[in-house]
């Protein structure tokens, strides 16, 4: 296959479990007269330190905050402390590796899946792009997921499976739609929907706990290496911000204060993700464990109380918004990846045909391959909700599979191909390029320490998330092991009765 062709448009994604769907569209070349204008607008396009802290802090807010309390209850107080920790640790780590590879080409490398490309050809592209879309997809099948058993219990007259698809066919056609200018406005009205929700599982947590006789249970730890894995992938999951850090640097005033926004935002992220994760686990304690997600717990307390019936219809409500917001938003970014692959295939086969082919590749799929490829996209998410109609199943599953690989794995796979083996190239924290005087965490004096502690820090990293990937799958087995075992004792129950 010939080299892959930079587009117009370079993806960049994150994931909604945390929001997932951010663009980056360099500007078109002018004429040489206009060269000096071009430069000044586009510095002040650019996004500020703060513009930037706030993008990489939306970035991370999705649907995955349901599943925080629940890897809460998985770990125990001690253990989701611990992990917290370690996965804002490692998240600052990784994106600081990504950053680091940037700095060796900024001009040509703008998204996640250029690194992979500077890395390994054509192959290191499409290394990166086939996880970095399948889970854009799979976060969009647990959007289907969240409408189809929210819809279900607001009108139990139909089925999940039945409102799954409904809300499937009503959204196809939008699919098909090339581009969407109206994305921010959009996205904008899922994140307010998202803060609520974040907002009501806070006060429904602080009210079930007040509750003398919720008789819920408590741990300090997790019960097994299992469910710290689990909990682990689900963290990592809430902090996959690395596929769109790349985004959000190339579009920074001062890319060198990378490593500051990333420890704000991180910073602000974190008390997020743990003011929701520990209210709700305060609340419901270890039932949460044979919960789906956070919202089936609000929804079993509304016998107790009014204001949990209130919580109740608020969270449906608000999740209905998100994902009806969001799935655009998720869907359009691997729409056109899976258009630009195409593409490229096409003019691949064109090429082996006939040598004389102009040696670009026309990045229009046209209309019809444009609806079929969205259409067969949209059917594998609707697969994919109905094979897996579990919210918690499908994102400890996305966890322990795509994020271990996008969050941790490729990060230091990529900064040792291109920083560290590169020749000349300086240990953790020193300059890129010579001269520049740029330094951060460890003094040149130290240079040789700060090599070591490079490499323990990227071996760590490897190790917890192999660790994760393993005993996170490994659950993820138990967990369809135990639903198929009392399904198949349901089923011949029901068989005995009759």
């Amino acid at each position: 296959m010939p080299r892959r062709q930079r587009s117009s448009k370079t993806m960049g994604s994150s994931s909604p479990t945390g929001d997932i769907g951010t663009s980056l569209i360099p500007h078109d070349n002018v004429d040489h007269a206009h060269e000096e204008h071009k430069g000044s607008t586009q510095h002040s396009d650019k996004s500020s330190d703060m513009q930037s802290i706030v993008n990489m802090i939306l970035t991370a807010v999705g649907v995955g905050l349901l599943a925080l309390p629940r890897a809460v209850a998985q770990s125990g107080w001690i253990g989701a402390s611990v992990l917290i920790v370690v996965s804002v640790a490692l998240a600052h780590f990784t994106v600081w590796m990504i950053w680091s590879c940037m700095r060796t080409d900024p001009k040509n490398i703008i998204s996640y899946q250029d690194i992979g490309e500077r890395c390994y050809g054509s192959r290191g592209y499409y290394l990166v792009a086939v996880p970095l879309f399948l889970d854009l997809l799979a976060v969009c099948a647990m959007l289907m997921i969240l409408v189809g058993s929210g819809m279900a219990i607001i009108v139990p007259q139909y089925s999940q499976q039945m409102w799954t698809l409904f809300y499937t066919v009503t959204m196809l056609p939008l699919t098909w739609l090339p581009g969407m200018k109206e994305i921010g406005a959009i996205s904008a009205i899922g994140l307010v929907a998202a803060a609520l929700v974040a907002v009501v599982i806070v006060l429904a947590g602080i009210d079930e706990a007040g509750r003398a006789d919720n008789g819920h249970d408590h741990a300090m730890g997790p019960a097994s290496s299992t469910a710290l894995g689990l909990a682990f992938s689900d963290y990592m999951n809430s902090y996959t911000v690395a596929p769109v850090v790349p985004t959000i640097i190339a579009g920074m005033r001062e890319p060198d204060h990378f490593p500051r926004v990333s420890c704000i935002a991180l910073a602000v992220i974190t008390l997020f993700f743990g003011t929701i994760g520990f209210a709700g686990y305060a609340g419901w304690g270890m039932d949460l464990l044979s919960c789906s997600n956070i919202v089936d717990a609000v929804r079993s307390s509304k016998q107790y109380s009014e204001s949990a019936d209130v919580y109740n219809h608020v969270i449906q409500i608000a999740i209905l918004v998100v994902c009806l917001c969001h799935f655009l938003v998720m869907f359009n970014p691997a729409a056109l990846a899976a258009e630009r692959m195409y593409c490229d295939w096409r003019h691949a086969r064109r090429l082996q045909a006939d040598a004389t082919s102009p040696a670009v590749s026309n990045p229009n799929p046209g209309w019809a391959a444009r609806i079929i490829l969205r259409t067969l996209l949209v059917a594998f998410c609707f697969l994919i909700a109905s094979t897996i109609p579990d919210f918690g199943k499908l994102v400890d599953l996305v966890g322990s599979a795509l994020v271990m690989l996008l969050q941790i794995i490729f990060p230091v796979v990529f900064y040792l191909r291109l920083c560290v083996g590169a020749k000349g190239a300086l240990p953790l924290g020193l300059s890129i390029n010579p001269g520049s005087g740029s330094k951060h965490f460890i003094a040149d004096k130290h240079g040789c320490l700060s090599r070591n502690a490079l490499f323990a820090a990227m071996a760590v990293a490897v190790c917890l998330g192999i660790f994760g990937m393993v005993f996170g799958l490994y659950g993820v087995v138990q967990e369809f092991q135990s639903t198929n075992t009392t399904h198949a004792s349901n089923i011949r129950t029901n068989f005995s009765c009759t």
